[in-house]
């Protein structure tokens, strides 16, 4: 059995590491190349039926049709 001291040593070096959200980070491939990085916009969240999305799709390119969709919703939503 792992001791506690040595365990709280792991956690406090794991939350020191990660705790710096500036700090750079980059994806690489199982051999180590590095990949481009891509770069994206965040405009909200709205529900899969809006940009009619099928079930437990995570990620997609949308096409006119659904930029076309979600910018009626939006234009629909209350401005805050």
């Amino acid at each position: 059995m792992l001791s506690e001291k040595w365990e709280l040593r792991v956690l406090s070096s794991f939350i020191t590491d990660l705790h710096n959200s500036n700090k750079p980070l980059v994806q690489v491939t199982l051999s180590g190349e590095f990949l481009p990085e891509e770069r994206f916009h965040l405009l909200g969240f709205v529900g899969a039926e809006v940009v009619r999305l099928g079930k437990d799709v995570w990620f997609a390119v949308l096409d006119a049709g659904q930029i076309y969709s979600l910018n009626q919703y939006l234009s629909s939503c209350k401005k805050f």
